[in-house]
């Protein structure tokens, strides 16, 4: 397994031992890892897996694979969905480049449905529905992504029994509105990628919609403008390719529009995860949502519309948003990015209060400050003028997985991990590379994130303090 897709920390159960291991699901296999030495345990490709059950409980999970006819191997994670839902997309994937004779399992396959979504405030726009292995997506007239709703938050279905073609989708936190010829068979097609995963999805017929439509929180779109600017969306598929756009920001919305009578795209500010301002074209910045949905615009005023942009989103509480230089890639994630979006401002807050997700989160940084201590700490000065430019690769990209699992407010703060070592190997990392490369450096920027998120931890902080009183001379140049 070359390429590392996803990766999820979990606990193998064995018959007398809990092992503590990281699954990893690449493009053709999965393999489970040992934690502390990062040697493969197991390897199985996805032409092996059987398929997936969940066990009682709300954690326990068994794949199956042939060595499970043998003897069952249970597996616990507390992202039992994330896990069985990144399987299935990846085995669908592998299924997909088979030759044509392979036979695509029910479940694996895509569906496709025309629609018409209602949007807060009587916007509508029209759309595609696809029912996916790994969740509900609605795509706009261009075929670009507009959302997404994870089989991990869907909650139910109402099958408004007033209009035979409207159907809402209720998630976690919100609840989207359909009108869909072919609803029946859109509700059996989720209804069968959940009894894949094991669950029972339920079903209501009772909401009218009238009820369906209601919106109580007050603010109208229209009223509630806070800007507007003319943009430039990128096109997904085609990057090559941009249509005009308006791009209008209310109280708590962010909408894309054609002129005032056609919405492509309404999403609540809430739901925005992070902004990207790019750095190799000028004009191009992209709004990133919680679900993984990104949408890339260009505009000569970018840098006024991601300012107002994060002003918005702070001033509604969403203070998870930050901007970023460049774009994170999807593998370095151990977390879901919901969980560290909104766990994350009461986990460096509250330490003392442990609950599910502050020990995932806990978990994951503490692997990866255990990898950064014992990179740089096996680094010498001939090691360093060894690398390729002196810039250190791995190096880097252990600070961007930090960076990428941490929430902004820092990491937690835990006994017997070594902060300090971490601190002291970034800060002598940034003085090398403002000293080779200059203080402009992306590499740069990465590290003082990765310093910042850090300082959080006292042990940390303590030895930044050391270092500017003690042995500034070695890092800051005087005179």
């Amino acid at each position: 397994m070359k390429r590392v897709v996803a990766r999820f920390m979990v606990h193998k159960v064995g018959s007398f031992v809990v092992k503590e291991r990281v699954l990893c699901f690449g493009e053709y296999s999965f393999s489970t890892l040992d934690r502390e030495n990062q040697h493969v345990t197991n390897t199985w490709p996805y032409e092996d897996v059987d398929g997936a059950n969940v066990l009682d409980g709300e954690t326990d999970f068994v794949i199956h694979t042939p060595r499970h006819r043998i003897k069952k191997t249970v597996y616990r994670c507390h992202f039992r969905m994330e896990v069985l839902v990144c399987l299935m997309r990846l085995r669908s994937q592998h299924y997909a480049k088979t030759p044509t004779g392979a036979p695509i399992p029910v479940e694996l396959q895509t569906h496709e449905f025309q629609s018409l979504k209602f949007h807060k405030r009587g916007l509508q726009s029209t759309c595609v529905v696809e029912v996916r292995p790994d969740g509900i997506y609605q795509k706009d007239t261009e075929g670009d992504l507009m959302s997404h709703i994870p089989y991990t938050s869907l909650v139910s279905i109402d099958l408004i029994c007033d209009d035979h073609e409207a159907i809402a989708l209720n998630h976690s936190d919100n609840s989207s509105l359909f009108i869909v010829p072919r609803r029946t068979e859109l509700a059996q097609a989720i209804n069968r990628v959940m009894k894949a995963y094991g669950m029972q999805m339920n079903e209501y017929r009772k909401k009218t919609m009238e009820a369906a439509l209601k919106d109580d929180s007050g603010a109208s779109l229209t009223t509630a403008v806070s800007f507007e600017f003319q943009v430039l969306k990128v096109s997904q598929s085609n990057e090559s390719s941009a249509v005009p756009r308006i791009l209008s920001v209310s109280e708590k919305y962010i909408t894309e529009y054609v002129d005032t009578d056609m919405v492509i795209s309404s999403r609540p500010l809430s739901r925005i995860y992070n902004l990207i301002l790019y750095q190799d074209t000028l004009q191009a910045f992209e709004v990133v949502y919680v679900d993984g949905v990104r949408r890339k615009y260009y505009s000569a005023q970018r840098e006024k519309i991601v300012c107002e942009l994060l002003a918005s989103c702070h001033a509604l509480g969403n203070h998870q948003v930050d901007v970023e230089m460049t774009r994170i890639p999807g593998w370095v994630r151990m977390i879901p990015r919901k969980i560290i979006a909104l766990e994350g401002g009461k986990l460096a807050n509250n330490v003392t209060d442990l609950n599910v997700m502050d020990r995932e989160l806990r978990v994951a940084q503490s692997s990866i400050l255990q990898l950064l201590a014992t990179h740089g700490y096996k680094k010498t000065a001939r090691v360093q003028r060894q690398l390729p430019r002196g810039l250190d690769e791995e190096m880097h990209s252990l600070s961007v997985e930090l960076n990428t699992n941490t929430p902004t407010p820092g990491v937690i703060a835990q006994p017997n991990k070594p902060f300090e070592k971490v601190l002291f190997v970034i800060a002598r990392e940034i003085h090398d590379v403002v000293n080779r490369h200059g203080a402009t450096h992306d590499f740069v920027t990465t590290y003082l994130q990765t310093l910042y998120r850090l300082i959080f931890a006292p042990p940390a902080m303590n030895e930044l303090m050391r270092i500017l009183t003690e042995v500034s001379a070695i890092f800051f140049a005087t005179g």
